[in-house]
Parts: structure tokens; C-alpha cells; sequence
């Protein structure tokens, strides 16, 4: 089984995990390039941005329990150069549809804030000067990282968009989903993927405990990281609440039937190991 995983190194120890299971190889991808891979058949599973499983939720079956989750998230970040309130256009990658889908929905929602979102291309210019060019600029990837050290060292603010949803839900946000094309994951895999990834949440657990319970992305525990791979009640009612907000600002048509694999329940899975 391939896995089409993203280029972020928190992600790497569900990786490591996912390999120790049913995974054969593992191949990284930008996040929005994920869905493509599994219709081209150059990966059997991956990590689906959740906004391209929401609108188009027949073409993936999901593995229950099993997701990017996060409150502060580093890989998506909102640059601010003018005062907040004076921002009037925000430049963005059109690839990152979830990201500025979610920096509108904060804008409007937290600040009361509407401003324009232009397309600003990243193969023309760099980061930096795409940041120059308008009042704030979303980063989404390494760029995140990299802007936002020499934003915050000078005068600019910055928005880390997974903290801001923290503070505007009381939950998580759901990045990502792990997703098979509809129809070709059984429940002997589907099993065997999320038995692994909660090998991956124990073992990321396990190392922030032994570092003091605080994760520190640009530190020692940078494999930890802040992403959880946990799709628990806390995680799910996140994702409930995307789905609502998506559907109240009319990005959605109405809220989605995810195809979730059925998997057998906790007790029966006890009783066939006996």
C-alpha cells in the first residue's frame, strides 16, 4: 500500500508508524496535490485536505479515527504588514483553498473584518516581496515558517489560523482526513491503518510527555510537533464545526455525508482476538 503523505516533519512519526504497519512506501506531497495522486493512482491512500473531501465526499472512503488535527498549527499562517483593521487585501496562493476559506472565515467571524483575497503567485515572486505587495499575505507550508520569523522581527503581526479557530470554536481544527478512492479500501485495511496511527499518537504522546507535556515544533520535539493524528470527540466536534461554518457562508451546498469505513466495534474486535 503507498501512502501519500505532506512535506511537514510532525508528519514524519505517523509516517514511521504507517510503515511499521500496512504502508510499503510512503511518497510526500503539497497537501492540495494529495487528491490528485489517489485519482491518478500514484498513491492508495494519503492525507486529503479536508475541505476537498467535503466538497466531494463520494469520491473518498475514510478511515475512521484517523486525521491531521491541531490547535496552533505552523503551516498556515496569516502575515499581517498594515494595522488589522486597515487591511484591505490579502494576497494568496489560489492553491490553498482551504487555508484562505479559513483566514475569510476568521477575518469575518473574529475581527469583523472583510477585505479582498488576490491572487498572488508564488512561481513570480517570493514570499517576501509577495508580503510587500499587500496589506497581509497567507502562508500555507514551509513559507509559513520562514515569513513569519521576519515579519514578527519587525513590525508586522501574525496569525497562526489553527490558534485563531482554536479561540473562535473552543476546537481543533481538522486539516486533513486519511482517504482511499471510494471503493477500494477493505476493513481488514482500514483496520490495519488506524491500529498504526495510534501507534503514531501514542509514540508522539510518549516523546512530549518525556520533554515536560510541552510540544515545541522548532525544538527538540519537532517530530512530535503540534499535529495530532487523532480523530477523537474533541477532534470531531472541530471538524463539525467547519462543516457548519462552510455551509453557513455558502461554501458548501449542504453539509456532506462522509463515506467513513465501517470497522467492527471495540468489543468484537476483543472477542475475535480471543
Amino acid at each position: 500500500m503507498r501512502f501519500a503523505s505532506w512535506p511537514y516533519e510532525p508528519l514524519r512519526v505517523l509516517s514511521y508508524a504507517l510503515e511499521e504497519g500496512p504502508v510499503s512506501q510512503t511518497d510526500v506531497f503539497v497537501p492540495t496535490a494529495v487528491a490528485d495522486a489517489l485519482v491518478r493512482g500514484n498513491a492508495d491512500v494519503g492525507l486529503v485536505p479536508t475541505l476537498d473531501v467535503l466538497l466531494k465526499p463520494d469520491l473518498y472512503d475514510l478511515v475512521p479515527g484517523v486525521g491531521v488535527v491541531s490547535e496552533p498549527w505552523p503551516y498556515a499562517r496569516l502575515a499581517v504588514r498594515a494595522p488589522l483593521d486597515q487591511i484591505e487585501a490579502v494576497g494568496f496562493d489560489p492553491r490553498d483553498r482551504q487555508e484562505a476559506l479559513l483566514a475569510q472565515t476568521l477575518l469575518r467571524e473574529h475581527y469583523s473584518l472583510r477585505p479582498s483575497f488576490r491572487p498572488a503567485d508564488p512561481a513570480s515572486q517570493s514570499a517576501v516581496d509577495r508580503y510587500a505587495a499587500h496589506d497581509a499575505l497567507l502562508l500555507v507550508g514551509d513559507d509559513a515558517q520562514v515569513v513569519a520569523q521576519e515579519v514578527a522581527a519587525g513590525d508586522g503581526l501574525v496569525l497562526d489560523l489553527g490558534y485563531e479557530w482554536l479561540e473562535l470554536t473552543l476546537r481543533p481544527m481538522v486539516w486533513g482526513l486519511l482517504a482511499a478512492p471510494a471503493g477500494s479500501l477493505d476493513v481488514a485495511e482500514a483496520l490495519a491503518l488506524r491500529d498504526a496511527a495510534r501507534h503514531a499518537e501514542q509514540a508522539r504522546s510518549e516523546a512530549i510527555a518525556k520533554a515536560g507535556g510541552t510540544p515545541d515544533p522548532t525544538g527538540a520535539l519537532r517530530l512530535a510537533g503540534v499535529a495530532s493524528f487523532t480523530l477523537d470527540g474533541y477532534a470531531l466536534d472541530g471538524l463539525e464545526q467547519w462543516i457548519q461554518h462552510l455551509y453557513f457562508h455558502g461554501s458548501l451546498e449542504e453539509p456532506p455525508e462522509l463515506r467513513w469505513i465501517e470497522l467492527p466495534s471495540e468489543e468484537d474486535e476483543a472477542a475475535d482476538e480471543r
